[in-house]
């Protein structure tokens, strides 16, 4: 093979395999609210219920070949199926052409690549959930999350360091949806972490060992499973007041008056531990385990609530602070709510005589701004 033939071939593999994605990417979308299963049950017109054949089952260009019609009933395939391919592929060859061919980062080899291209195929994959469902399936995002918590504990000097973005995402987001509740007069509801971070950081101000962090955290994890919770609302805005007020005091005396970042670095890495082993590993443990009460579910159900702010922008958020840094998902959410008011201004002058829901899914848009703060600091 020429070398001419050669670069042109693997940016249209890297296409196809993006594509590819896409198109399994959506077939979980679709059939997340049935029975099908996404790998065992082949590919089938929703119409006449006839398994497609391999040869109008190729990413983008069976669609185009079959002008967007089912081969057995001439019914419309759904036009976001080709969508989601065409910008799965689009986005992978992007990623491939920029990153791994523009020596931005040769120094860290193809295995920074291949990171790189798996969090956009996930953030890709969130985005078609969000936007056809507004649901965020927490299997997805907790298991990016431990993924990458791992890749980085593994290939950073700091193993700590993820720990930390990840305390800082949670506690950062979980306070905006408190004081939302708060102000939407609902009721609160328990939080499996607000107690034992609450313990930590009370521990914090006499030892700053991250051991109690780990021991806090499983403590508060077998209590979960037991049942215990706190049902009064009251009591639970109180703990998060306290809370806050004491995070406030730590970062007037650690950050403002001793300059002392290191000692904020272990109280958020404390905090990322209790949110990963009280929140993560105990949705996780929820899946197997019956305790009178099923964790997943409330947790999933966060995501269909009517705050603004949803349990899955939540998790979303620690996948990107997880990734990108803390700077750089604040960056990215910053970033994101400036498209997001723009599309909704474009779409209110383009359909001035239908309504505009304000409730549009969020995910695409923060997803879109994670892309391009890597193609701009990377």
């Amino acid at each position: 093979m020429t070398s001419s033939l050669q670069n042109a071939f693997i940016p249209f593999f890297v296409f196809m395999l993006g594509a590819s994605f896409g198109s399994f990417f959506k077939l979980t979308v679709d059939r997340y609210s049935t029975s099908d299963s996404v790998i065992f049950k082949p590919s089938y017109c929703f119409s006449c219920k006839k398994n497609i054949a391999w040869l109008h089952n190729i990413p983008v260009f069976s669609y185009l070949f079959l002008k967007g019609k089912c081969a057995e009933c001439s019914v419309k395939i759904d036009f976001y199926s080709f969508l989601c391919e065409l910008l799965t592929g689009v986005f992978s060859v992007a990623f491939y052409l920029f990153f791994l061919t523009s020596g931005k980062c040769s120094e860290s080899g193809l295995l920074t690549g291949v990171v790189g291209v798996l969090f956009v195929l996930i953030m890709t994959w969130l985005s078609v959930f969000d936007f056809q469902h507004r649901i965020i399936p927490h299997k997805i995002t907790y298991s990016s999350i431990i993924f990458f918590l791992l890749y980085f504990m593994v290939t950073n000097e700091s193993h700590l360091s993820p720990m930390k973005h990840i305390g800082i995402a949670f506690f950062f987001m979980d306070s905006i949806y408190i004081f939302l509740q708060l102000f939407k007069r609902q009721k609160l509801e328990y939080n499996n972490v607000l107690l034992p971070v609450l313990i930590w950081s009370f521990i914090f101000f006499f030892l700053h060992n991250i051991l109690w962090a780990f021991l806090i955290s499983i403590i508060s994890l077998l209590l979960t499973l037991y049942g215990f919770e706190i049902k009064k609302s009251l009591i639970n805005a109180l703990l998060w007041l306290v809370l806050i007020s004491l995070t406030l005091f730590y970062f007037i005396k650690f950050i403002l008056l001793d300059f002392d970042f290191p000692s904020f670095a272990i109280l958020f890495s404390g905090i990322g531990i209790v949110y990963l082993i009280c929140e993560v590993l105990l949705y996780f443990l929820s899946l197997f385990f019956s305790s009178g009460k099923d964790m997943s579910s409330d947790m999933e159900a966060l995501d269909k609530s009517n705050i603004v702010l949803g349990g899955g922008d939540i998790t979303v958020f620690a996948l990107i602070s997880v990734y990108l840094g803390s700077i750089r998902a604040f960056f990215a959410l910053f970033l994101s709510s400036i498209l997001a008011l723009i599309w909704i201004s474009v779409a209110k002058m383009l359909f001035k005589d239908k309504i505009v829901s304000q409730f549009i899914p969020f995910v695409p848009f923060i997803a879109l701004a994670c892309f391009i703060i890597m193609m701009v600091f990377k």
